[in-house]
């Protein structure tokens, strides 16, 4: 009993390493199942000489990321995070390398982060959106007042859950005429989830009546 009783620390340690190892497993997901015959990878080597070229890469990237966002089983996880890896790389190469002042690609970096943080586990999750904060910052010092900057902005708040920052952002298209299902959707989202019953109700009806993104208006329909 005492011969057992002085194992217990050890079996802790055991208990904790095995826990922290398995934990490191598991993110990022491992890219052995992962297919990349639709795009080609980042060569350090041999980077596109072009930024219309490194970006039409990351976007082809960036549309299977998508693609794979409802896929919710473990290859699902495996191939976003590998997707935006890939992508992430292709945009960063333009604006660290080929043009520095591209928002755009500032953009889609932080709209990659935040997609994979939709998939990524616990704080992983938040970490991600941390990224995707620091990137859309540089997004908005290049183009102030950039659409595509304030609407990731708005998903980067809501996905930390700061819903009245979230509003802000979205609040800033709408109030400058920007007409858009996806929008109007996200602005219905993060009122509701602030109980603002009544203004959110108003914003999922103009998601429904814009109907574009249809997506955006069908999933509106549903909410109210």
């Amino acid at each position: 009993m005492r011969r057992l009783f002085n194992m217990v620390p050890q079996i802790a340690i055991c208990i904790l390493v095995l826990m922290l190892t398995a934990g490191c497993a598991t993110y990022p997901p491992s890219d052995q199942r992962v297919s990349f015959l639709q795009c080609q990878r980042f060569n350090p080597d041999n980077p596109p000489e072009k930024t219309r070229d490194a970006l039409s890469v990351g976007d082809r990237y960036r549309q299977l990321v998508i693609d794979n966002l409802g896929d919710k089983t473990a290859q699902g996880k495996a191939n976003v995070y590998w997707y935006t890896e890939e992508g992430i790389k292709f945009y960063k190469y333009v604006s660290e390398e080929l043009e520095p002042s591209n928002a755009y690609a500032a953009v889609c970096v932080g709209q990659m982060y935040i997609m994979r943080a939709r998939m990524a586990p616990g704080k992983n999750g938040n970490e991600q959106l941390s990224l995707a904060d620091k990137w859309l910052a540089k997004a908005n010092e290049e183009k102030s007042g950039y659409v595509e900057t304030h609407r990731f902005l708005g998903e980067m708040y809501a996905g930390k859950e700061e819903w009245r920052k979230a509003e802000a952002e979205f609040a800033k298209l709408t109030d400058s005429g920007f007409e858009d299902s996806h929008i109007y959707a996200w602005l219905g989202y993060v009122l509701k989830k602030q109980k603002k019953v009544s203004e959110a109700k108003m914003f999922f009806e103009k998601a429904v009546e814009y109907d574009f993104p249809e997506d955006s208006s069908l999933w509106a329909g549903k909410q109210m």
